[in-house]
């Protein structure tokens, strides 16, 4: 029940600390990998490395380990070591980023589109250019059904994400300033 999850406009955590319970939805995720790292079997505390698909509650997944193992289990910590192809490696605490000059934080600001590179990138003429940043839905041959879209002005500025249906790019999000 502690998830930002919604019923009826309310997140399930709310509805848990009312007394409420709410029957949860299964969901299909993916799990690509866990790692033990460390296991202290006298205060019965383990530290898992979870590589998995987005919409994955880890919370709920050591639940359910402690289920199957038939002991109970809850999560005491939770580290997020990537996310969307960004990982702590490559982070920045706030006093690190305080103590840079403009020219150092300047190099480490990443263009917003690098967030979809897993969408593949269309380029558009210059009247498709203007129809999409009026909010006209435009049509494009080729392209997937109900894939999502990089779209690229004919200036080569990121505009938006579109997802395609039926042959019409439908936009998402809009980007450009």
């Amino acid at each position: 029940m502690y998830q930002q999850i919604k019923k009826d406009v309310k997140k399930l955590y709310e509805l848990e600390r009312q007394g409420v319970t709410v029957e949860r939805k299964k969901r299909i995720v993916n799990i690509f990998g866990i790692k033990i790292n460390s296991f202290d079997s006298e205060e019965g505390i383990a530290e898992i490395e979870v590589s998995c698909s987005k919409g994955t509650y880890i919370r709920t997944l050591c639940e359910d380990i402690g289920t199957k193992l038939g002991c109970g289990a809850y999560m005491n910590t939770l580290v997020r070591t990537k996310s969307s192809g960004f990982d702590l490696e490559h982070s920045y605490s706030p006093e690190q980023l305080s103590a840079m000059k403009d020219t150092e934080l300047e190099r480490l600001i990443i263009p917003v589109d690098k967030l979809f590179e897993e969408y593949e990138a269309v380029i558009l003429d210059e009247k498709l250019t203007g129809k999409v940043k009026n909010g006209v839905r435009i049509q494009k041959q080729g392209l997937s059904d109900n894939a999502m879209y990089r779209l690229y002005g004919n200036n080569g500025d990121f505009l938006c994400i579109s997802r395609c249906l039926d042959g019409v790019l439908i936009m998402e999000k809009a980007f450009w300033s």
